[in-house]
């Protein structure tokens, strides 16, 4: 879909992986994840991806960072109906 590397939750993508940064499904929770460092909204040609967020490879430097980030996602993704 978007020409990288996901893992999915019961058939909903938590995470994945961009030229970019990694793909971080929010939900709801975009707008405020916008405001943190290192972060930006994915595009999809012209038009933004609902729900998800970039996180630039600064983000998740650290193996904290990446567990924070990978726990968001996964959060978001479980509580999504299973596919």
């Amino acid at each position: 879909m978007f020409g990288g590397i996901a893992w999915m939750l019961e058939g909903n993508m938590a995470v994945g992986l961009m030229k970019t940064g990694m793909l971080v499904r929010l939900g709801d929770q975009v707008e405020a994840a916008l405001s943190e460092p290192h972060t930006s909204r994915p595009m999809m040609g012209e038009r933004p991806m609902k729900g998800m967020v970039v996180v630039a490879p600064e983000g998740v430097e650290s193996d904290e960072q990446l567990g924070a980030w990978i726990a968001r996602g996964a959060d978001v993704a479980r509580s999504l109906p299973p596919k």
